[in-house]
């Protein structure tokens, strides 16, 4: 991947499930419609696998920017707790993270799930943390960055299942 480039630069085509019509298909490039953590597959398709188009670089070269992402997630993210990677979009111009942390959201627990010491942007769970917990937690941390900053965090987890009601 080139440095600094985008994912969807490097992608040729995506294999998805599509969960209404209850097949499997390939979308090109050209049809997938990326943009900022956006893409025209819709709630509905999952991906089962991509075909991406790579640069040969050294071992070594390869190497060091594979130890680079490594160290900066070990230093960044929640990687010893179960989560599911960043919880919410980042809005225009700011990030989900700096928000969560300025509404005293950090740390906020509801049952076996908490916002990340870490990384505001995570909910990590502890043994005994129900769907129910995080989706709570999902809401109220909404609910608070709203009333601190008038921005209401879009999630960029997608829920599957009977999860009604999904969070705002």
């Amino acid at each position: 991947m080139p440095h600094g480039g985008e994912m969807s630069e490097l992608v040729d085509s995506v294999d998805v499930f599509d969960l209404a019509a209850g097949a499997a298909r390939r979308l090109e490039a050209p049809e997938l419609g990326f943009s900022y953590r956006r893409s025209a597959l819709g709630a509905r398709a999952v991906v089962i696998g991509a075909t991406l188009r790579l640069e040969p670089a050294s071992r070594e070269e390869i190497r060091a920017r594979m130890d680079e992402a490594r160290e900066w997630r070990r230093r960044t993210q929640p990687l010893a707790e179960p989560n599911c990677g960043s919880v919410f979009k980042n809005p225009p111009a700011d990030h989900a993270a700096r928000l969560i942390e300025a509404a005293d959201a950090k740390g906020l627990r509801v049952g076996g799930a908490a916002v990340s010491d870490k990384h505001a942007n995570f909910i990590v769970t502890s043994s005994g943390a129900t769907a129910s917990d995080v989706l709570e937690l999902i809401r109220t941390v909404q609910e608070l960055v709203a009333a601190r900053s008038g921005i209401r965090l879009e999630p960029e987890v997608h829920l599957v299942g009977d999860l009604d009601p999904a969070p705002r």
